[in-house]
């Protein structure tokens, strides 16, 4: 109990008194519990005024384990029983006993965990407790048990409503990739059937849904996924609101997602550092590192494990710093696993392979790990991995900037001797940033700080006044370097 004692109710933890007996709202604690990220039920505990934990007395704690047992074991109670003898312990604290309960979070497969024989009693949780599920994320679970979902069939439409210039430029691409493969020489009909893109159904082609979405036009693609959206919005500057933005809605290109990796790919990488390293030849310099090819997995990714389903579409935003990709849906294996590694259960599973065919995205559930092991080894701050509940999305955050450990010696061309005492924060990170990269935009100051364009003239002034950085350049080109 000690390493509960400083803890309070949140969205991994229910305490329940159970003095009267095994209390019914335990269960749509588990059913929450288990269908979002798990969590540690308490019963026999209490909360005092200050809402901190504390042992009932009197309870009855060997009833409510078998009380807990036979509920979960009756199907007509609970969908699922997804707990072990484990999970389950009697805990004594000051001689007071308490039941320990942990929910693991049920797999894909099992979700969504419902109560009373009622697929529609459904709850998670969120910061504010358990809540009852909308109907759009119980047929969002449905659908997450099934690994074939995005390869059935659309009856009706055809192969007309796909795009001849996406397949072509996605033929050039794979033919590229596979060289003479056996597939080179086929028809577009044969071969979009070979990557399962459409299907012979009683002698007619229909695309799969992960066709129609992959290669297809968008206003077609909002017949079958009325939420469907891609945005990608890049923002440079504080005064502005966006300096590029590229939309499936705009009418004036295809908006598939094929197309949509196309058209943002190039834009992701195009301001990514690029040190100074020769290829294998020992001649040519290396144009792309790690980096490179971790954005481009975030992308293919964010893309493949997106629900195209449910609301507000999937968004991606570049700053100077940082990175975000922003899906709807969760992960079908949850965020720790994800980060451990070795379970591949993308949600297109379909969509996944059209990108694999082509060279692109990790297998055996390799990605995420990969992309936060390439920017920790490149000295960048470690990627963050969330999800939020009603709406469920998943947010992917990567950042661009290098690590700053304040007052530690960096190594640096500059003779300048530099007190940090006589720094503010705002101007300390500017010289770390400058001692691992040179130099320095006004707009990406604005960015890196946080300020507008004014603030971070004011600051910039005040370190070249202080004669630690200088100048450079004129109008549109300025930038700034620490002083040599």
């Amino acid at each position: 109990m000690k390493a509960y004692l400083n803890l309070r109710e949140n969205n991994k933890l229910e305490a329940k008194e159970a003095i009267k007996g095994f209390p019914k709202s335990t269960w749509e604690t588990y059913s929450a519990f288990a269908n979002t990220d798990g969590g540690i039920i308490l019963l026999g505990v209490g909360e005092d005024k200050n809402q901190d934990l504390y042992v009932k007395e009197n309870v009855n704690v060997k009833k409510l384990e078998i009380d807990l047992w036979n509920v979960l074991n009756d199907s007509r109670k609970v969908s699922k029983n997804i707990l072990r003898q484990e999970d389950v312990k009697k805990r004594v604290h000051n001689g007071l006993e308490y039941l320990e309960i942990i929910v693991p979070r049920a797999s894909s497969e099992n979700r969504p965990i419902y109560l009373n024989n009622n697929i529609f009693e459904v709850y998670k949780r969120n910061h504010t407790g358990d809540y009852k599920c909308s109907k759009e994320e119980i047929i969002s679970m449905l659908r997450d048990q099934t690994k074939t979902f995005d390869s059935e069939p659309l009856l009706d439409f055809s192969i007309n409503d796909l795009s001849n210039e996406s397949i072509r430029i996605y033929r050039n691409i794979y033919d590229d990739f596979k060289g003479n493969h056996i597939w080179k020489e086929k028809t577009n009909v044969e071969f979009l059937e070979k990557i399962r893109a459409i299907k012979n159904v009683n002698g007619k082609y229909h695309p799969t849904r992960a066709g129609l979405l992959f290669f297809g036009f968008d206003y077609k693609i909002l017949n079958v996924y009325p939420n469907y959206f891609l945005d990608y919005r890049e923002k440079i500057g504080a005064d502005i609101r966006y300096s590029d933005r590229i939309n499936s809605g705009t009418d004036d290109w295809s908006g598939n997602i094929f197309d949509f990796y196309n058209r943002v790919v190039a834009k992701l990488l195009l301001d990514l550092p690029v040190p100074f390293m020769l290829d294998k030849d020992n001649i040519h310099r290396k144009m792309e590192t790690d980096i490179h090819v971790a954005v481009r997995e975030a992308l293919v990714n964010c893309l493949a494990n997106a629900d195209y389903t449910l609301p507000r579409g999937l968004v991606i935003i570049k700053k100077i710093d940082e990175i975000t990709f922003e899906n709807p849906g969760l992960l079908k294996v949850g965020i720790e696993q994800a980060l451990k590694g070795g379970i591949s259960d993308p949600r297109n599973l379909t969509i996944f392979h059209f990108f694999n065919q082509i060279g692109l995205g990790e297998r055996a559930g390799s990605g995420i790990p990969t992309i936060v092991d390439s920017f920790e080894k490149a000295g960048y701050t470690k990627p963050e991995l969330r999800e939020e509940f009603n709406p469920d999305r998943t947010f992917l955050k990567l950042f661009l900037t290098k690590k700053i450990k304040y007052n530690e010696t960096v190594e640096s061309d500059s003779k300048v001797e530099i007190d940090y005492k006589e720094l503010t924060n705002q101007e300390k990170i500017i010289v770390d940033y400058l001692k691992e990269n040179n130099e320095i935009t006004r707009i990406y100051a604005e960015e890196l700080l946080g300020v507008k364009t004014r603030r971070a003239n004011e600051i910039l002034k005040e370190l070249v006044d202080k004669e630690i950085i200088i100048k450079l350049g004129e109008h549109k080109n300025i930038r700034y370097s620490l002083k040599r």
